[in-house]
């Protein structure tokens, strides 16, 4: 694997998720659980599993969706959040990597 976060990148990796998470949880006034829930999930996520640096933020996002959906009455929406990464991935990218994460869980 090419390009991937080995472990002692994985503070830094969550810390330059947490920077974005926090934007956009702010400006959309998203309520007080959803910023630490989401990084829960991205620290988790990273605990166990590598991925490459170009996918932090497609984690980030798709780890935002899930806290949203869980902890919000009006949730984001997928094109919101797609918005907010300056369309660096794409809604398809974001269904298939929520999709993914579901069915680990299983």
């Amino acid at each position: 694997m090419e390009d991937v976060v080995p472990v002692p990148l994985t503070f830094l990796c969550s810390l330059l998720s947490s920077q974005y998470t926090k934007q956009v949880c702010e400006e959309q006034k998203c309520q007080e659980e959803v910023f630490p829930l989401s990084m829960n999930y991205v620290d988790r996520f990273l605990s166990i599993c590598p991925i490459r640096k170009s996918q932090l933020q497609l984690l980030g996002t798709t780890c935002l969706l899930l806290a949203s959906k869980l902890r919000e009455a009006s949730p984001l929406t997928a094109e919101v959040l797609v918005f907010y990464t300056d369309n660096s991935i794409t809604l398809d990218d974001l269904w298939i990597e929520l999709n993914k994460s579901i069915n680990e869980r299983e």
